[in-house]
């Protein structure tokens, strides 16, 4: 079984939600963990809740807003060299997806896209120098089509223009894009409350 060991993974807007269940497959896979959110408290108690369902792992918490680029910068400087970003630009901070789904209708989605795109830069500048890097931009299918609501999509994740290494290689730093339909989100939300 191929295991994570070895490898440190910062998730984005981890404290609940989709981003704590993506923090869950990957302790379960033994990576190192970062968990931000907004919150310190947040973060916080996402990494207890961690520790407590699967003991022996390893996992930190940072606080920074991410909408700003003293925030991300902050987030670059605390997490340090890392293997794995995983970007949750669904959310960015809401308590539940009717939150999205608002936020998607007021426009601030794509925004929220922005945000996470910048990070994901800055990450891929930092991990073009160790050689290796998978960064993951859980994004709507919503705010990638424009609109404000969305059939699921077979769309198969699409790679970002930060692919810093020959095709096909497996090594350096490679970036993807991983839509998701809101309507497939909000069962999740139902499920990790």
């Amino acid at each position: 079984m191929s295991t994570l060991a070895g490898k440190k993974a910062l998730i984005t807007h981890s404290g609940d939600g989709l981003g704590f269940a993506i923090a869950v497959a990957l302790a379960q896979q033994q990576a190192e963990l970062i968990v931000h959110d907004r919150s310190p408290a947040v973060a916080g108690v996402a990494v207890e809740r961690l520790k407590l369902a699967i003991p022996g792992i390893t996992a930190s918490a940072v606080a920074a807003d991410l909408a700003t680029e003293s925030g991300r910068q902050r987030l670059l400087d605390v997490a340090g060299p890392i293997d794995i970003l995983v970007s949750d630009a669904v959310g960015q901070g809401a308590t539940d997806f009717a939150q999205v789904s608002e936020a998607q209708n007021e426009g601030a989605q794509p925004t929220n896209s922005r945000h996470s795109e910048a990070l994901a830069g800055l990450f891929a500048q930092a991990m073009s120098g160790q050689g290796w890097g998978r960064i993951f931009l859980v994004t709507s299918v919503a705010a990638e089509a424009g609109v404000t609501s969305a059939e699921p999509s077979e769309q198969a994740p699409r790679l970002l223009p930060y692919e810093l290494s020959a095709p096909g290689s497996g090594i350096g730093v490679k970036a993807f894009r991983l839509p998701i339909a809101s309507l497939i989100l909000e069962p999740v939300a139902d499920v990790m409350k």
